[in-house]
């Protein structure tokens, strides 16, 4: 009888030993599978992140361009108010029909600037009286926005007449 139960001790020691080392691999494929897909997200929001930085500076200096051609063009777009970007080899214009963009979406916006009527220096648009707004300077903020991985970036930049046009 001792025979016997030394006997089938050891085939269930064998059975666990199969059932422990079956998790065991279990639990490292998918934390190889886990660290490898999560690899994978991080690299995408990065690719993501700087393609957005590139069309952002891209747009920042797509606006100075306009604004080079004339000043007229800035001045006269309504502010706070999302405009698109039109670029073709021909021409450089803003508009109001998003740009076609694979995988991204683009906004410009302009701002007024206030100056302290003292001293001259740019102040808040919320700050106490004693301001104005300057007709020569806006603030452009170029927002670029990838769905796929959730990425914002968005540059400023103030403009200003420099040809007192």
């Amino acid at each position: 009888m001792a025979g016997a139960a030394h006997a089938f001790g050891v085939r269930g020691t064998g059975l666990i030993e199969i059932v422990i080392g079956t998790a065991i691999i279990t639990v490292v494929l998918a934390f190889c599978f886990a660290a490898v897909n999560g690899f994978f997200l991080i690299g995408k929001k990065t690719s993501d992140r700087i393609a957005a930085t590139y069309l952002a500076e891209e747009g920042v200096e797509a606006v100075r361009f306009i604004r080079d051609s004339g000043w007229a063009t800035i001045a006269g777009l309504s502010v706070d108010t999302p405009h698109y970007l039109a670029i073709s080899p021909a021409i450089i214009s803003i508009g109001s029909t998003p740009e076609a963009l694979p995988d991204f979406e683009r906004t410009v916006t302009f701002r007024d600037v206030y100056r302290a009527n003292a001293s001259d220096d740019i102040v808040a648009s919320t700050s106490p009286a004693g301001k104005s707004v300057d007709p020569n300077t806006k603030l452009v903020e170029v927002s670029v926005y990838a769905p796929r991985s959730d990425v914002r970036v968005t540059l400023a930049a103030y403009l200003t007449n420099l040809w007192q046009e």
